[in-house]
């Protein structure tokens, strides 16, 4: 590990702001790191979605309090005082791409992490290089390596929170939601990006029409909506008892697991951690991204499809 001695070192810890995601996972590692290193304290450095994230789990967070669509110039800006201010022992890294030129600027050691790699000329890649250690939270060729890192990079494979759920009980759980032990259960998760709001990517009227279109007698359709759409979804469904809209909630899984289907705007997170417990899940993506939706057609217990088709 870090060898950290009798002294207590300080580890910063940048998460990308951009939805749940990064948050979900990068507060799992550091609650790993600090069992197997107790002398080590871990700060997160996060924006918008992801910083509330963070406090929710309970980690110790410094905002940026920019949106999800930050400026690149003006994140450097604020991004140079800080590192010069805490001279952290360890800085991580995951995929905030300007943060490794300026650890290696301030002569702080760095470690990145990196959820896929795109074009090796791309700014994000080069950035990569001036990482001490580039670790890859998926498998080895699922994306193709840049040349610029060839090598260099170590790799985990899928990394998702921990799944296990001391005292679960699926029936406990239904019951605690009021649904039916017999009852078919639909699950929506879009995401907490703005990409991923209803404004952006409209799926709330095609799935409660397919959905509807279920020949079950008793069934259930469960959905988890951000600030952006949740009064509106109330609203829309108001009049109906097998419509449920919850805020999201970070005791997530015990809900996942009352679900006999899955569906997602894409968003890889849910994809995998489903895959894991062996949950069907279809994605839906209105996202131009193509590597996420090449990485979502991977999974074994997906159906991806396009929203334009």
């Amino acid at each position: 590990m870090l060898g950290l001695g009798k002294r207590r070192r300080q580890l910063l810890f940048f998460s990308r702001g951009t939805g749940r995601g990064h948050a979900i996972v990068d507060a799992a590692i550091a609650n790993e790191l600090g069992r197997l290193e107790p002398k080590l304290d871990v700060a997160f450095v996060s924006y918008d979605v992801g910083a509330a994230t963070l406090k929710d789990l309970g980690q110790d967070v410094i905002d940026l309090e920019f949106s999800d669509d930050k400026p690149f110039w003006e994140t450097m800006l604020r991004i140079a005082p800080l590192l010069q201010g805490q001279h952290p022992a360890l800085v991580v890294s995951h995929e905030e791409f300007c943060v490794p030129p300026l650890c290696k600027a301030f002569g702080l050691p760095v470690v990145s992490l990196a959820d896929r790699f795109t074009n090796s000329d791309s700014p994000e890649m080069q950035a990569l290089r001036y990482a001490d250690r580039v670790i890859c939270l998926g498998d080895r060729g699922v994306y193709d390596e840049p040349p610029c890192l060839a090598g260099e990079v170590t790799y985990l494979g899928c990394v998702i929170r921990l799944l296990e759920c001391e005292g679960f009980d699926e029936a406990g759980s239904r019951h605690a939601l009021g649904i039916p032990p017999e009852a078919t259960v639909v699950l929506v998760c879009p995401g907490g990006s703005e990409m991923h709001s209803e404004a952006c990517a409209p799926l709330f009227d095609l799935v409660l029409k397919a959905y509807d279109a279920l020949g079950f007698e008793e069934k259930r359709l469960i959905w988890i909506a951000g600030l952006a759409d949740h009064d509106s979804f109330v609203e829309k469904s108001a009049q109906r008892g097998d419509l449920m809209i919850l805020k999201p909630h970070y005791n997530f899984i015990p809900t996942l697991m009352t679900c006999d289907l899955v569906i997602s705007k894409g968003n890889l997170r849910v994809l995998l951690e489903c895959e894991a417990l062996r949950i069907p899940t279809i994605s839906i993506s209105s996202s131009p991204d193509a590597l996420d939706d090449l990485r979502a057609s991977r999974i074994q217990t997906n159906v991806a499809l396009r929203a334009g088709g």
